[in-house]
């Protein structure tokens, strides 16, 4: 894995369609569902408190977005989940690929709760080799994401996930917390409250042999707990999982292959000559 820092400006820069993205080779198959999780997502004013989250989840097909929007935990508008057929890679262009992406903005205050909870619910994103040839692929997981907490027990945090198989293999999470420490990459800053931010890229390369299958889901997460009175919170994210590059692996030569067997029928009969 290989984590590459850049500034925020530049990141979502990198967004925009590439029009020298390549073609995904035939049978070469990604196909998925990206949701909005309405079950596990809500906003709850409390009592005397506020909350709110709205946002969008996005699926990119052929540089084309179709796109979802939310509220609180209900659909605004939009299909949900939405269902993709993935046709083209960046050719190693950070985020010129097709891929699975969204945004979210949410607040709470006084006794105020929110959780916004995006993932692969119904579907995941399947990768499967319907060919005779084994391919080297490459995901770039791209992320913005901020985070506020004040008061004298507030805390909030921002959580974007990559997994395969059930299994985390890409994360970035950030905490901001009044009472214990805010928290970056899963490690304590030593601050209390306040802002937290971090951007990057996370690259994720893995090598599909035929007729092999393998199974990703990407996961943001956003929540707070512990509003006082005198507390309130915020969180703010971009993501986006593109497939960044596709390459053949290539097939050892026959010559190499051909001199190995040789090397192998000249071994056994030195063995057979030296037990006789």
């Amino acid at each position: 894995m290989m984590i590459r820092s850049i500034c925020a400006g530049l990141l979502w820069l990198s967004f925009s369609h590439v029009a020298n993205a390549d073609a995904i080779p035939a049978n070469l198959i990604f196909l998925g569902q990206y949701e909005y999780d309405v079950a596990n997502s809500f906003a709850d004013p409390g009592l005397i408190g506020n909350a709110s989250h709205s946002g969008s989840i996005f699926s990119r097909v052929g540089g084309v977005d179709s796109t979802t929007t939310f509220s609180d935990g209900a659909i605004d508008s939009g299909a949900n989940p939405l269902s993709s057929f993935f046709s083209m890679h960046g050719g190693g262009i950070a985020g010129g690929g097709d891929g699975f992406g969204g945004s979210s903005v949410a607040s709470a205050g006084l006794d105020g709760e929110f959780r916004v909870d995006t993932d692969q619910v119904t579907v995941p994103l399947i990768v499967a080799n319907n060919t005779s040839q084994a391919y080297e692929i490459v995901f770039n997981l791209s992320f913005d994401h901020t985070v506020f907490s004040a008061g004298t027990a507030s805390y909030v945090r921002s959580d974007i996930e990559l997994n395969r198989e059930g299994s985390a293999i890409l994360a970035n999470e950030i905490v901001s917390d009044t009472l214990v420490s805010n928290e970056k990459g899963g490690v304590e800053t030593g601050d209390k409250g306040g802002t937290v931010t971090d951007s990057g890229e996370m690259l994720y390369t893995f090598t599909l042999a035929p007729g092999e299958s393998t199974a990703f889901d990407i996961d943001y997460t956003s929540e707070n707990f512990f509003i006082p009175p005198d507390g309130n919170v915020t969180s703010s994210a971009n993501y986006f999982l593109s497939i960044d590059n596709i390459t053949a692996v290539p097939e050892p030569a026959s010559g190499v292959v051909g001199f190995l067997g040789m090397v192998v029928v000249l071994l056994k009969r030195r063995r057979t000559a030296i037990a006789a």
